[in-house]
């Protein structure tokens, strides 16, 4: 937990990390709380990293008097979701699939969270639907790996931003929170 008793300014290419904890899903249903009573400020190539709680999906939550982020800033939670797999071995092959998993042969589909994964070459559908469609709240989960050497390990799932904020917000930069693509490994 973080309190900040006034405003939080990042400047001068400023950055900031915050890694999540895990939680029970309940109460907190947040695995670490960014709590400024004031204004955060992001200036110009300023950016904040929110990452998940890999094992459970337990995420940052901004609790603000009010944000300003300027152009060529923001929040950026791309690859920082869910990155737990469950590896099982058929046919020789190797699977390791998130928990929005998609099924198929020599295939890794793209995970699901809020919607379907996408699917991959050939007949094999992406993960399938959990969590809220139209008010997700958790991180995305991490995508199929496949093949025999050399392996392709699946992407992470896009992180999770949530921010509460008590007065005006103003984005003139970016929020993103996409996940990354397979990774060949040896």
């Amino acid at each position: 937990m973080c309190n900040v008793g006034g405003d939080l300014t990042l400047t001068n290419g400023g950055k900031m990390w915050v890694y999540s904890g895990a939680t029970n899903t309940i109460l907190p249903d947040y695995g670490a709380l960014v709590s400024v009573t004031g204004a955060v400020s992001l200036a110009p190539g300023s950016w904040v990293y929110p990452y998940s709680n890999p094992t459970n999906g337990g995420s940052v939550l901004f609790r603000l008097g009010s944000l300003m982020v300027m152009t060529n800033a923001g929040v950026n939670a791309d690859s920082t979701g869910d990155t737990t797999t469950n590896l099982y071995i058929r046919k020789g092959y190797q699977y390791e699939t998130g928990p929005g998993k998609g099924t198929g042969s020599a295939y890794g589909p793209g995970a699901g969270f809020g919607g379907a994964g996408g699917p991959c070459s050939g007949p094999v559908a992406g993960g399938s639907t959990y969590g809220s469609s139209n008010a997700p709240v958790g991180p995305g989960s991490g995508g199929g790996r496949v093949g025999s050497p050399p392996l392709q390990t699946g992407g992470s799932g896009g992180g999770a931003v949530r921010i509460e904020a008590g007065g005006s917000v103003t984005m003139n930069g970016t929020i993103t929170a996409g996940g990354s693509f397979p990774v060949d490994s040896a």
